[in-house]
């Protein structure tokens, strides 16, 4: 049985998973993680679709500087800087269907989305969703 403090950590989605490295690389090695749901990952949560993978949770990482997530993620080369989010032409749109849709729509679609973004108003908060908010603007 170890010494020390009994630790137990909330949640196994990657804050509670990163607590547990960092306690364990200290030297504390009674810890525990608890779980509600039945798989580890939190708001991560890839899934098969189709002939492909879909995310159903987390689909971008918050912060480049001192964030654990990004830190790891960028090792594998599974992210890009969020500076290509500015870069319009950069992007391509496909449909559900698989359909990529014209350069032009694709730049379009992200210039109202930021200049919405950029100018939002109260009435975001009596819209029923986020999205419905976007669709009326």
């Amino acid at each position: 049985m170890s010494k020390g403090p009994k630790i137990v950590i909330i949640g196994a989605g990657a804050a509670g998973i990163s607590a547990a490295v960092g306690l364990i690389k200290k030297g504390l090695e009674n810890v525990v993680i608890l779980e509600a749901k039945n798989r580890i990952g939190g708001r991560i949560n890839t899934v098969e679709f189709s002939d492909n993978v879909v995310e159903l949770g987390a689909q971008w990482v918050h912060g480049e500087l001192g964030n654990i997530v990004f830190n790891l993620a960028s090792q594998h080369k599974l992210l890009d800087s969020s500076k290509c989010f500015n870069d319009f032409d950069a992007h391509i749109s496909v449909t559900a269907n698989g359909e990529i849709l014209p350069k032009e729509e694709t730049v379009e679609t992200l210039r109202r989305y930021y200049d919405i973004s950029e100018n939002i108003s109260d009435e975001v908060y009596d819209a029923e969703s986020y999205g419905e908010y976007f669709v009326k603007q």
